[in-house]
């Protein structure tokens, strides 16, 4: 048996770091009943995932149901814990759950306050089943406002990804569920004028183009449109763990259709009403007070002679009667009154 482990390190300079990372391992001769494993869902790495400088952005990537259908076991997986996975431009992220007739479930996992250095896996309030068939929407928002060049997915922190992981059980066929462009979808774009009237070169590499782009205010719509078309415009890539297709990527799909939308459940609206009544009291409070201070004798020192406060309150209503202020008043009126015969006897030393 062999353990690759592979780490990702994001070294700001040029200089060698030692770090202590690594793994524990635990093992036991008494297998659980189901293997895990992790399986990730969203837009694949390339230029596909552009998000343009100056602006918010979204980016769709879709798992598709004939993924689900060749890379799950006739029951389906349980998914058990979710890591959402953005670069620095990342701010919302979110997956919607579709089953095969349309309907919307709740989505698996959302977070609109993404933090890139704020990420680990976080196990699900109720395990979700994911079933044959099923579709997966993950939309990722990328807030550029303050960059001034183009920014395309990549490995870099600098550069952006979109991608969804999950724990499941049992162990799955495909590990992989993502989804990207193609040369439809640029002719489509094309055609919508998604980038201000700019056409790629025969033999230019997309990435090179959309570094050139002067004009992105179009694109976002024209993504909307094009995903809305029904036009198979998008290329699934369904892979096993060892990297085999279990779909063609040849054979591209439209994007997900929602029939039966989901509705989230206003919280608010299910608080209990409740009446207030408010009674209306009079509180009456007389305070007395007298102090006698004597001037300071030969050597200087001072004494209060006599130093006295008293208070009463009456409030009355239909319901109840109290007499007499919380002791609150007694002890802070006497406190005024101490500090004033310690200010004039101190005056008097002067």
């Amino acid at each position: 048996e062999t353990l690759l482990l592979e780490l990702h390190l994001d070294v700001a300079d040029e200089a060698e770091h030692t770090t202590s990372a690594g793994v524990r391992i635990y093992y036991t001769e008494k297998l659980r009943q189901h293997d895990a494993a992790i399986v990730v869902v969203g837009g694949n790495v390339d230029e596909f995932l552009v998000a343009p400088p100056g602006m918010v952005s979204d980016r769709v990537g879709y798992c598709t149901g004939a993924c689900t259908q060749a890379g799950l076991p006739e029951d389906g997986v349980t998914i058990v814990a979710s890591l959402l996975h953005m670069h620095t431009l990342g701010t919302r992220m979110r997956t919607q759950h579709v089953r095969a007739d349309g309907t919307e479930l709740e989505p698996i996992d959302s977070n609109d306050h993404y933090d890139f250095n704020l990420q680990q896996f976080l196990w699900l309030k109720e395990p979700r089943k994911l079933e044959r068939g099923d579709s997966l929407i993950t939309t990722c928002t990328y807030d550029a406002t303050q960059r001034s060049t183009v920014t395309l997915g990549g490995e870099s922190t600098s550069a952006e990804m979109c991608l969804h992981y999950f724990f499941v059980y049992p162990a799955p066929q495909a590990s992989v569920c993502l989804s990207t462009g193609s040369s439809a979808l640029v002719g489509d774009l094309l055609q919508r004028e998604a980038f201000g009237g700019d056409v790629i070169g025969a033999e230019q590499e997309l990435g090179d183009f959309l570094e050139g782009v002067s004009d992105y205010s179009k694109l976002d719509p024209a993504l909307r449109a094009a995903e809305a078309s029904g036009k198979a415009l998008f290329t699934p890539i369904c892979l096993s763990p060892g990297q085999q297709y279990l779909v063609n990527p040849g054979n591209l799909v439209t994007g997900v259709a929602i029939s039966s939308p989901f509705v989230e459940e206003d919280v608010c609206a299910l608080r209990p009403t409740t009446t207030t009544t408010t009674t209306t009291t009079t509180t009456t409070t007389t305070t007395t007070a007298s102090t006698t201070t004597t001037a300071a004798n030969a050597t200087g020192s001072t004494s209060a002679a006599d130093t006295t406060a008293d208070a009463s309150s009456t409030t009355t209503d239909s319901e109840s009667e109290s007499t007499g202020p919380s002791m609150e008043v007694d002890s802070a009126s006497s406190l005024m009154i101490a500090a004033t015969v310690l200010l004039v006897a101190g005056a008097s030393l002067l």
